[in-house]
């Protein structure tokens, strides 16, 4: 393999002109500079994104832009840049999260020196107002069957490897889908193509502050009653088994049935599932 192997990063964009320039700066101090920094808009009505966009464009050769000319929807932005992107290997940064400065070259390292890992995140580190609140607990999914993979996912999920660094070679069978637990979903399919690992050694800075519609709509969610929420619940799980357990290759109906009935178990959520409905 290339010891210095292309590495894309993929920017979605969304008039955050402040979170953006903190991003781009972080971006463009890695350590690992081998890289292509591609950008898009999704048609801000803040003149400042565009502003940012040039003059960083102008400073750093690596920047690609595009402003889209209408809204394409949060998940036909992350795939846009994801289609543009050229690298062996690819990170999206939300555009209000920064890095540490040795945040790629950390997660490269482990992906090259074990081949089995297809994803690989640094840890991170969540910020309420640019407020320090926590460190996120991490687990690493490198089990060899993947069905452990999958359990251990569903039983701790870690949606912050997300913004880590993915072997461009899994996204030929994977793609983020419009749906209510995408990233869920996504990550869940990625483990069945190989592993997934963290490096202790590198931080991803969060920040908790999301105006977008879907964590209103969250928010709304789980303000409901028990029965109400375990229900709205269930049906947010089951879209994830039947997009994951469901779809899997290589193992027995048997053995998708088990893994299934274990993490409804798990979650005690056995008594409030349809199963013709999740099989059927």
């Amino acid at each position: 393999m290339n010891p210095r192997p292309l590495v894309s990063v993929g920017i979605p964009t969304y008039n955050r002109p402040h979170g953006l320039r903190r991003c781009l700066e972080h971006v463009i101090s890695q350590t690992y500079t081998n890289l292509e920094i591609i950008i898009s808009d999704n048609c801000s009505s803040d003149p400042e994104v565009r502003t940012i966009l040039e003059q960083s464009a102008a400073k750093d050769s690596r920047i690609q832009y595009t402003i889209q000319p209408v809204n394409k929807g949060i998940t036909n932005n992350f795939n846009y840049v994801l289609d543009k992107a050229t690298g062996t290997f690819f990170l999206w940064v939300a555009d209000d999260d920064w890095l540490d400065e040795n945040y790629i070259e950390e997660c490269l390292s482990k992906l090259q020196i074990n081949n089995e890992v297809v994803l690989c995140s640094g840890v991170s580190k969540n910020y309420l107002n640019d407020k320090f609140l926590e460190i996120e607990a991490t687990v690493s999914y490198m089990q060899e069957r993947v069905i452990d993979r999958i359990y251990s996912y569903h039983e701790r999920p870690q949606g912050n490897c997300f913004y880590g660094v993915y072997r461009m070679a899994v996204f030929q069978k994977c793609k983020l889908k419009h749906c209510h637990g995408q990233d869920w979903i996504f990550l869940a399919e990625i483990m069945c193509q190989g592993k997934i690992d963290f490096s202790p050694n590198t931080f991803k800075h969060t920040s908790l502050i999301d105006n977008s519609e879907y964590h209103k709509k969250a928010a709304i969610l789980y303000n409901h009653n028990f029965i109400q929420k375990k229900f709205k619940y269930t049906n947010f799980l089951l879209t994830i088994l039947k997009h994951t357990i469901f779809s899997l290759e290589n193992i027995s109906g048997t053995e998708r049935l088990y893994l299934c009935l274990r993490i409804l178990w798990q979650k005690k959520m056995f008594f409030f599932v349809d199963l013709k409905k999740l099989i059927f």
